[in-house]
């Protein structure tokens, strides 16, 4: 019997609990609208310092480490700038090829295939990504074939 009352008295602050006046609503909703977009902004600004520093240490780093870069600009533009993203995707492809790496190249493929996907170039994202698949097998790169197949 104890334990019936108190949770009818869980149940009823539980309600109670909902049925709040519109200011507090509004308030509460403010709060929520206020938080979003202060999260939102910082976002924003981190992610155009990421994308500066990403840029700086592609200009200013040795060939080694430049594939980090642009593949780091890649992600970065993916879904906010496509043609940015696809500008760097075809730098990366010209550095890789020039400096005759296959992984590498088979790597800016890759990621080329999935640019033309999201823009629903299908057939172009197809033939890419057969061209990275080829390059993956002979490398025997199992990382990477595994995110080819799975594209």
């Amino acid at each position: 019997m104890h334990n019936n009352c108190f949770r009818k008295n869980q149940i009823s602050a539980g309600i109670s609990g909902l049925l709040q006046p519109p200011s507090v609503i509004k308030a509460q909703l403010t709060l929520i609208l206020l938080l979003v977009l202060g999260v939102s902004l910082g976002f924003s600004q981190t992610s155009e310092k990421s994308l500066d520093s990403l840029k700086a240490g592609l200009a200013n780093s040795h060939d080694s480490l430049k594939s980090g870069f642009y593949t780091g600009l890649i992600s970065s533009y993916a879904y906010t700038d496509r043609d940015s993203a696809t500008f760097y995707a075809e730098r990366f492809y010209e550095f890789e090829t020039d400096r005759k790496d296959d992984e590498g190249i088979s790597t800016a493929l890759y990621l080329m295939g999935n640019l033309h996907y999201d823009k629903g170039d299908y057939d172009t994202a197809l033939s890419i990504n057969r061209e990275a698949l080829e390059i993956a097998k002979r490398l025997q790169d199992i990382e990477l074939l595994s995110r080819i197949y799975l594209n």
